[in-house]
């Protein structure tokens, strides 16, 4: 199963030529995983590069083997990129809060109020994960 092979793992590798949302990279670093990924896409959205992962160009074959082989070489190195790859993760909003800031925002548009009472930032979102109330 592909949790046993997160498990076993000790980087994440997808240096894909295009990687449209980059939800990949993130299911990898919930296991601790630095990700590698290519300029190409959405993997830029989500690893910093040389924090949680690296960021390489389509087809180059030459510094994905040097990242490799400096990161076997380097268990120091391998381990703060794994706990940065973790934390990046964590960091990231559930899906269970991003439905629920969702679900808010169609109950404010189906009670007819205005959609400028709807909060833009996570910032406006209180404490209980919902929406500030208009009324």
């Amino acid at each position: 199963p592909l949790i046993e092979m997160y498990r076993q793992a000790h980087v994440m590798v997808v240096p894909s030529s295009y990687e449209g949302f980059g939800i990949v990279y993130l299911e990898g670093m919930g296991f601790g995983l630095p990700a590698i990924g290519t300029t190409a896409g959405g993997a830029s959205e989500i690893i910093t590069h040389g924090r949680d992962g690296y960021l390489i160009e389509p087809d180059d074959a030459e510094s994905l083997a040097g990242i490799l082989d400096g990161l076997a070489s380097d268990r120091g190195l391998l381990l703060r990129l794994s706990l940065n790859a973790l934390q990046r993760y964590n960091a990231q909003p559930r899906w269970e809060e991003t439905a629920g800031k969702i679900r808010e925002y169609l109950s404010v548009i189906a009670r007819g109020d205005s959609p400028e009472t709807i909060p833009n930032t996570d910032e406006e979102i209180t404490s209980s994960g919902r929406a500030p109330s208009s009324h």
